[in-house]
């Protein structure tokens, strides 16, 4: 049973990154309530039914199963790269996974294409094609992120949580815009790549003035810095939105941001103390 995180999609994401309830109910904070709110916004109103419902979980579904597919090279293969690596499955698992590491795949990418198959009458082609694109894409950088140790995993980092954002969004590339690509930046991959590796030691030269001089090598500072900046970044989204580049729906999903970092952080400084809070 404890391996079958390997072939059901999100569950590798609970048992490896989540762990908690606290942790569950963040990730549906930060990414399925902004993502769904968007399509919402963009989508036409008479689009929404029973149906549309569960298309959005399939999607959502087939987006997770191939991220995960670079979270499980990432704890089974790039950790034998690393002198003090991140142990995220137990040795039976990474035992299992050495004798069944291509049926894993093929599994993975076998729920993936049925998955997408399922998408093609609600989108058609178009839809289908770029987000098809945007998952081949996803793997492609998850190979250089895995393989490679240097500054430019910065770089990869962000395009990976970029496209986990915008990739749901391009089964509908008639309302894709660029008001809503720079919406889903705020809303994360900017704030999570200004931060990256914020918890390593010192010794990490990566991303070191934001580690050095903002949090001064203490991660516990983090939860201060995510209010400040999702505190500038409401603001720009507010200039934005007088400058007409914005619409007020583009400006709420922002603020929700700012306004659930501002939540926890009331909630650490009345002693709140979530188990695996700022882990990994």
């Amino acid at each position: 049973m404890r391996n079958l995180l390997f072939f059901i999609p999100l569950m590798y994401t609970y048992c490896t990154r989540l762990r908690t309830f606290l942790k569950c109910f963040s990730l549906v904070c930060i990414y399925f309530v902004p993502v769904v709110y968007l399509l919402v916004l963009v989508l036409p109103s008479g689009y929404w039914s029973v149906k549309s419902v569960l298309f959005v979980f399939l999607f959502l579904v087939a987006l997770y199963d191939v991220y995960e597919i670079g979270y499980i090279q990432n704890d089974t293969e790039t950790v034998k790269k690393e002198v003090t690596p991140t142990s995220r499955l137990s040795r039976e698992q990474l035992e299992y996974y050495g004798r069944h590491r291509w049926l894993i795949y093929v599994c993975r990418a076998a729920i993936g294409g049925v998955l997408v198959a399922c998408l093609y009458d609600e989108v058609g082609t178009a839809g289908t094609v770029c987000f098809t694109c945007a998952l081949l894409l996803i793997l492609l950088t998850y190979q250089l992120y895995n393989r490679l140790r240097c500054h430019v995993n910065m770089l990869l980092y962000f395009m990976l949580v970029s496209l986990r954002y915008c990739t749901p969004f391009l089964l509908f590339p008639e309302y894709f815009s660029v008001e809503l690509l720079v919406t889903l930046l705020m809303v994360f991959p900017i704030v999570k790549t200004l931060e990256y590796r914020s918890t390593k030691p010192p010794h990490v030269t990566t991303n070191i003035f934001f580690r050095k001089y903002i949090l001064k090598f203490d991660s516990r500072r983090l939860t201060l810095w995510r209010v400040a900046a999702y505190g500038i970044l409401s603001a720009i989204a507010v200039v934005l939105y007088f400058n007409g580049f914005f619409s007020a729906g583009h400006v709420i999903v922002v603020v929700y941001m700012f306004c659930f970092r501002l939540g926890i952080y009331a909630l650490i400084k009345m002693g709140a103390n979530p188990k695996g809070y700022l882990e990994g």
